[in-house]
């Protein structure tokens, strides 16, 4: 039997018939920029959460208003009358404003202030930036050390213990004389460069700009210094520095104890309240114009677990080989290509991205998360992730997907050579390795370390040395323990709660949308008021009908803390952007995921919120509860008893080894997983 000409062949191109030979096209249109574009952050018209988030945030509002808004109306009313104490005041208008200004001890008080809290600044957000940077390109194992030991400084938050210890040694040392308004920012410092440093790591862990993440960081950390600096008061009140014109806290303390200038006392705090309130809204459009947020990088088994792989028929499409020929490689912080970034990437390079000599241009974009690059690169070890698979030929172009126009569209080109061995810099087969930290980073990063630990360890010597001693008569140190935290539990545990509430509410449920952190600014004008500006109206919150002689166990009356408003609105903001990716990847427990990453978190700001309550030498002296504490720690030094300065009851030894402990565990375990991110995710 004979065939027709041409039996066995393809049709010829007609276009009659239902069947066509289709000819390939060169090169091949690159992947638009995102394939799978992330889903949406805030769900438009979710009724549920915008009343939810309505709902949850009038608890913190409800605490705002008790702890703040009422005492600062409080105090407006005392700063306009006169009198002694708080019964039978007399209206005297502005006449407290014209005597403080024309006094003019208030705002000589501030002026002397301008150079410790600038050197406060200097430290905490120029310095500990700087010291960040260097630490951070010098490796993960320096980095490792100094979180451990910067976490160890920060600890080291004991006002008055630092103030007695360090005039004590003066005495001892024959400088007494030599003290000066200086040495406070100084003896601050282990705290001061502790967490700047810290939160810079944390900065430059984040990923996307790096820059702006450290910037804001770096400008929050200024503005809340210049806050804290110029509600100076333990120092300034032990050592009596400056002698000719008195810390502004100290002179609203010296108003009210005796209850002889409660009106002058009140007008000065409400000049203070100002200056606050001014710091508090800059940093709070700081913190919503920037975007910020904390993420918390899972660990490496979660990262395997939910790290997504891609289709093979999407990697068919894009000119990868046959099902199961491509598959995720080693990338510079030891992850797959498709995980999120790694909290320690093993140098310098951007967690998450290829190396470029893996032969896949890094950063460029595809069909993959974060648009990390599919293409391959001319020159490259592979065409493959890993530098797996043979080298590109000769017509494949660097910046498409393909072969280069003009090229046959199959088979290599003889002028191509033999393929590659795929061989990273290990000289292993498919083992990219990660980059390598140079030499002289790391030996910069241990010397500037070491440099930076002496001179913060030279300030803390005085009251390290002493830690345990105590006073003239032994006091049972567990009864100490009882009486000086005891009641500090109580505002820690209601401030914490009303906190954590209103930052899911903010940062999680988000009401308004991405405009959510704007709900912030109610709260911003008290962001760093702490206890001094409203003593005035606290104290007569808790003392008897006419009198202003208070003596008990009353608990600080702080009860919202707003910078662990801003912390947690942040921490929440981004684990809810990686819950609600999880959630709709379905890989895994996303709400489960959520609460492993943010419990040690609250823990951390419920140990550091307690340990600034504790030590918050304003209210226990006001109310005399010092006498337990730094009551004996004046009383030895004004006696100049330098064997017995009851050091060990400012931070009691067993609790110091306990906050000890767990800035080791946080810094090991917590602390390399927390990422500071800034702008658009």
């Amino acid at each position: 039997m004979v065939l027709p000409p041409g039996a066995g062949t393809p049709p010829p191109d007609d276009p009659t018939l239902p069947i066509q030979r289709l000819q390939p096209r060169w090169p091949l249109p690159a992947p638009p920029a995102n394939q799978f574009p992330p889903p949406q952050v805030q769900p438009r018209g979710d009724a549920a959460r915008v009343v939810g988030g309505f709902a949850l945030l009038a608890v913190p509002i409800a605490a705002l208003v008790v702890a703040y808004v009422l005492p600062t109306i409080r105090t407006f009313q005392f700063s306009r009358l006169g009198g002694v104490g708080f019964a039978d005041p007399e209206h005297v208008g502005g006449a407290n404003y014209d005597r403080v200004v024309d006094e003019g001890a208030f705002l000589n008080g501030l002026a002397h202030l301008i150079g410790p809290t600038a050197l406060l600044v200097l430290g905490g957000a120029v310095v500990a930036p700087l010291l960040a940077l260097l630490l951070h390109r010098a490796g993960a194992k320096v980095r490792a050390v100094s979180r451990v030991v910067w976490a160890l400084a920060a600890v080291s938050f004991a006002p008055a213990a630092l103030t007695v210890a360090w005039l004590v040694s003066g005495v001892a040392d024959g400088r007494g004389s030599d003290a000066t308004v200086y040495d406070w920012p100084l003896l601050v410092s282990g705290v001061v460069v502790g967490t700047g440093v810290l939160a810079g790591l944390a900065a430059l862990r984040g990923d996307g700009s790096r820059v702006g993440a450290v910037l804001t960081t770096a400008g929050l950390t200024a503005i809340g210094l210049t806050a804290a600096g110029l509600q100076t008061f333990a120092y300034g009140t032990i050592s009596g520095l400056p002698a000719d014109a008195p810390v502004p806290l100290r002179q609203i303390y010296e108003g009210i104890r005796g209850g002889f200038d409660v009106g002058g006392a009140a007008a000065k705090s409400m000049l203070l309240l100002a200056i606050l309130a001014v710091l508090g809204v800059g940093a709070a459009v700081l913190f919503a114009a920037a975007r910020v947020r904390i993420d918390v990088v899972p660990g490496e088994g979660a990262r395997r677990e939910a790290a997504p792989r891609p289709e093979p028929q999407q990697v068919r499409e894009f000119g990868f080989g046959p099902r199961g020929a491509f598959g995720p490689g080693p990338t510079v912080s030891g992850t797959t290509a498709f995980s999120p970034a790694a909290p320690e990437a093993a140098g310098p390079g951007v967690p998450g991205q290829r190396a470029p000599e893996q032969g896949l241009a890094a950063g460029t974009p595809g069909p993959f998360p974060g648009g990390q690059g599919a293409r391959p690169v001319a020159g490259a070890s592979g065409a493959f992730p890993g530098g797996r698979g043979p080298g590109p030929a000769a017509g494949f172009s660097p910046g498409g997907p393909g072969p280069a126009a003009g090229s046959a569209p199959s088979g290599p080109s003889p002028a191509a050579g033999p393929p590659s061995s795929g061989r990273t810099r290990s000289g292993e087969s498919g083992a990219a390795q990660p980059v390598p930290v140079r030499a002289g980073a790391v030996v910069l990063g241990v010397l500037v370390l070491l440099a930076a630990v002496g001179a913060v360890g030279y300030f803390l010597l005085p009251w390290a040395s002493r830690v345990a001693e105590g006073g003239p008569e032994p006091l049972d140190l567990w009864f100490v323990i009882r009486r000086t935290w005891g009641p500090p539990l109580v505002t820690t545990a209601i401030a914490l709660v009303a906190a954590g509430i209103g930052g899911f509410a903010i940062g999680a449920l988000r009401p308004v949308g991405d405009a959510s952190r704007w709900l912030l600014l109610p709260f911003a004008p008290w962001l760093f008021v702490g206890t001094g500006p409203l003593a005035t109206a606290n104290l007569e919150a808790v003392a008897g009908e006419g009198e202003w002689v208070t003596i008990g166990s009353f608990p600080p009356r702080a009860w919202i803390a707003v910078p662990l408003l801003f912390l947690f609105t942040a921490l929440c903001w981004g684990l809810e952007d990686r819950r609600r990716a999880l959630a709709a990847e379905g890989r895994g427990s996303a709400n489960g995921a959520f609460a492993k990453a943010a419990w040690p978190f609250a823990l951390l700001a419920a140990m550091a919120l307690l340990l600034v309550h504790v030590q918050d030498l304003f209210w226990t002296q006001l109310t005399f509860q010092d006498m337990l504490s730094s009551g004996v720690m004046v009383y030895a030094l004004s006696n100049l008893d330098l064997e017995h300065t009851g050091i060990t009851y400012g931070f009691p030894l067993p609790l110091l080894a306990v906050y000890a402990a767990a800035a080791v565990a946080f810094a090991l375990w917590y602390l390399p997983r927390l990422a500071i991110r800034t702008g658009r995710p």
